[in-house]
């Protein structure tokens, strides 16, 4: 297993089973998010974006297919208003980047938030 203090900031690392978890996160270790890979889908990496300690991205291509995975923590209930429209333009900026005819799959915790995503 791995110390808590691994997991604070920016950064790549391998896990037990050739895993690997993409992250990005505060040095205070209390908002962060993360991607974690099967190794046969490592090598197609071919961009990761840390946006914020709320989300991240990450593109892959596999079998002639670009995937944008993102994984998202959006402000929970006690947070500022300000706080949740900073995380709610950047995914809009984020998702409206992505050509239509690419995948998007978007997972994390958007707690009770919905996000509506363009068609």
């Amino acid at each position: 297993m791995y110390a808590r203090d691994q997991w604070k900031g920016k950064s790549a690392r391998k896990l037990e089973e050739g895993y690997k978890v993409y992250h990005t996160g505060e040095d205070t270790r209390k908002k962060g998010v993360g991607i974690i890979l099967h190794p046969d889908l490592q090598e197609n990496v071919t961009e990761v974006q840390r946006i914020s300690n709320r989300l991240m991205g990450l593109k892959s291509v596999k079998d002639k297919r670009v995937w944008h995975i993102i994984s998202a923590y959006a402000p929970q209930l006690g947070c500022s208003e300000e706080e949740k429209e900073v995380f709610r333009g950047k995914s809009e900026e984020y998702t409206e980047r992505v050509p239509r005819s690419e995948l998007l799959v978007l997972s994390g915790d958007m707690n009770a938030h919905v996000v509506l995503m363009p068609m």
